[in-house]
This record gives structure tokens, sequence and C-alpha cells, in this order.
């Protein structure tokens, strides 16, 4: 009986001790195996070693990548499209990309590789790109990321395998307050070093820096330069500081902030702001409602009940009654500007309103507002008695050479 008793003991725990001891053997195969299918090092780090922030401060991460494989290439867009931030906590960050984009960004045209070796490839991000930071206290990131490609065997130069997740390493930070007077001061010091930048690429830095200033304070400096920006040619900064008036905490106060500049009938419309406005109160007008939403497919029109849709037209129509207050160039300018950009969602009254205007003044513009507007709306404005007008752009020479053949071949055309 004793000895059944000790029979049965070794056999239930002989299974036991087996299925341990296999389980310990595949572990081991599968780490193994991990480490043969990710051949490529992947160390994430907080830019320049900086660990305390104050709040709107840009928080700078370096992804670096290294292999001793050939056939790795690393994809460098600034597009947040190619990362998954996981934030821990989560209660004190605001997701503005999320909202910004109504889901995911949308992939670039282009990508630009850098081939991978042993010598580490950094690709340098801004958190800030992701999330708007809300609470002072401190917070542990990691990404997941999908710039690693790896070469499709037999393939061309651009010829990649699907892109595979890798999840890094996990950094740490501390974000503390920013008082108003000091957000204030750091808005203008940003603004003037825009201004003073020495060439586009630290322009677009310092425009971004600003940007990601939350506060009511630094709204001001940011309204004001980012209409400055829309003058400046030669640049694309103005893309950063309109998601910058998106980024700040009282979007209440910058669509007022806009508002009275659409106001001053004594400036013609700069459509862009018209654009960034709707888009802003589109945005809290969803907020507002508490119901998800996801923008339709960028290849077809809004439906006319949507959000970004109703704001556009309440701010069409308010340009629109503006005409009667408006004169001279200010006047003409605008009604060009309405028909160059609003031309699809005018009423035929309207329509008609603006094209006798334009027909009226049309020598009074730019000769490149000229060409524009027959190049792109002459259907809209097409009228015998331009042929005058027209006969005079060819002949016109106080103008940069570099226009010619763009205005004479439009203006023979016509």
């Amino acid at each position: 009986m004793k000895l059944l008793t000790s029979s049965a003991k070794l056999s239930t725990t002989t299974p036991t001790l087996f299925v341990a001891a296999i389980l310990m053997l595949l572990w081991s195969g599968f780490a193994a195996a991990q480490d043969i299918e990710s051949p490529v090092a992947v160390k994430l780090t907080l830019a320049n070693g900086k660990d305390v922030y104050r709040s709107g401060e840009t928080v700078g991460l370096v992804l670096s990548f290294s292999t001793d494989l050939p056939g790795y290439k690393v994809q460098g867009d600034q597009g947040t499209y190619l990362e998954k931030v996981v934030i821990s906590p989560q209660s004190g960050v605001f997701d503005w990309k999320t909202d910004f984009y109504g889901g995911e960004e949308r992939p670039s045209d282009g990508s630009g590789f850098s081939v991978l070796g042993n010598v580490p490839t950094e690709v340098k991000i801004s958190l800030n790109d992701y999330y708007r930071f809300d609470a002072p206290g401190k917070y542990t990131v990691r990404l997941i990321t999908k710039r690693l490609r790896k070469d499709k065997a037999g393939g061309g130069i651009f010829d990649f395998e699907d892109p595979t997740e890798i999840t890094t390493n996990a950094v740490s930070f501390e974000i503390k307050p920013m008082a108003d007077t000091e957000e204030e001061a750091e808005a203008k010091r940003l603004g003037a070093a825009i201004e003073s930048a020495k060439d586009l690429r630290e322009q677009i830095r310092f425009a971004q820096d600003l940007a990601n200033l939350p506060g009511d304070a630094a709204i001001p400096e940011k309204v004001s330069r980012y209409l400055w920006s829309l003058k400046q040619s030669g640049g694309n900064f103005a893309g950063a500081l309109s998601k910058g008036l998106f980024i700040s905490r009282n979007r209440a106060l910058v669509i007022r902030k806009l508002e009275d500049i659409l106001s001053d009938v004594s400036k013609a419309v700069d459509f862009n702001v018209l654009s960034t406005l709707s888009f802003l109160r589109a945005r809290v007008v969803i907020a507002e409602s508490g119901k998800p939403y996801k923008r339709p497919s960028d290849f077809l029109p809004l439906p006319a009940d949507d959000p970004y849709t109703k704001a556009k037209q309440y701010y069409l129509r308010f340009v629109i009654d503006s005409l009667q207050k408006r004169t001279g160039k200010n006047l003409v300018d605008t009604a060009a500007g309405i028909i160059v950009m609003e031309h699809r969602d005018l009423e035929p009254d309207v329509l008609a309103t603006v094209r006798g205007i334009l027909l009226k003044n049309f020598d009074s513009l730019d000769i490149l507002a000229r060409e524009q507007l027959v190049s792109i709306r002459w259907e809209q404005i097409r009228d015998p008695s331009l042929v005058p007008s027209l006969e005079r752009m060819l002949s016109a020479t106080d103008y940069p050479t570099m226009y010619r053949l763009n205005v004479h071949t439009t203006g023979l055309t016509r």
C-alpha cells in the first residue's frame, strides 16, 4: 500500500517536472528566436539628456537605430503616423494630434530613408507633436515605431518588406508649471527669434516652439506671428503656427482674436485666416456636442451638415455681407479671394455680385492676381470686356521676369 502510494506520487510529479522542463526549453528557444528575428537595436533617449521641462517647452526625444546586418533602412519622416506614443499617466495630457486630424495623421507622399549600420542613426521627435501637457508631474513614455524597413529580396531600391512594429525602452521626465508672466516673455522671445532667424530651418524650429506654448499668455504673440507668417514668401512655418493656435487650451479666445481680424473691413480678407477660423470653430462645435467625430475621406466632398462645412459657410457669409462696407483695393482683393477660394460654395446672386466687382476693377489687381483669375477661374469671369485688359497684361513689364512666361501664356490663351 505504501509502495503504491509512493508510485502514485512519482507518477503525478514526473509529468509536472517534465512539462516544466519542456516549457523552459521552449522559452529559451523563443528568446533565442526573438534575438535572431530582431537584429536591429533601437534605443529611446531624451534629447540632450534633459529630463525637466516647463509646461509648453518642447520635449525632445531621440530614436537611435543600429545593426551589424545589411539590408535595413530607417524612415526619417517627421510624420506622427510612424509612431504610437504610450504615455503614463494619461490624466495630465491632451491628445491634440488625434483631435486635430479627426483620427490619425495621413501618411505623407514623400519618404526619406537612411541605410543602417553599426553607427547609430538618429531620428529626432517632439513629444509635443502628439500631446499637450495640462498638468505638472512626472511622466513615463515609450514609443511603438514603424520606421524600420527591410529590403525585399530581389526588389528595387525602395522595395521593402512590410514594416514591423518595435516597442522601445521607456524614458521618464518631469513637467513643471510655467507662470503666465514667464509664458508671455517666452512667447515674445520666440516671436522675435522667428523674425530674425538665419534660415528657414531655424525659423521653423522657433515657430514650433512657440506653437507648443498652451496658455492664454502666449495667444496674442501666436496670433500675431501667425498673421505675420502669412505675408512671408518662401517659408512654410505658417503651418506650424496654425497648429499652434489649435494647441492652445483656450480656443475660444483664439477664435475671438481671429474674428476681430476678419471683422476689420479696412483690410482685405486673408482667406487663410478664414480657413483656420472655420477649422477651429468646427472643432469647438464637435467638442461641445460630446459626440465622437471621424472626418470623412479626404477624396470626397464634405456633406452639407458636416461641422466643417457649416463653419466655413458661416464665415463665408460673414465676408460676403461685408463687401458693401469695403472700398477700393480692399473691395477688389476680397472679391478676388472669394471667387478664387470659395467659388464652389457661391450662390448665383453672390457670384454675380462678385463677378461684377472684378470685371469693373480687373486692372487694379496685381498682375499675378489677374493671371491667377483668368487661369483658374476663367469660366466664372469670362467676358468680352476683358479683352483690352488681357492685351495690357501681355504688354506689361512692371513685374519680375521670372513670371513673364506664365502671364503671356495665360493671356494669349484667354
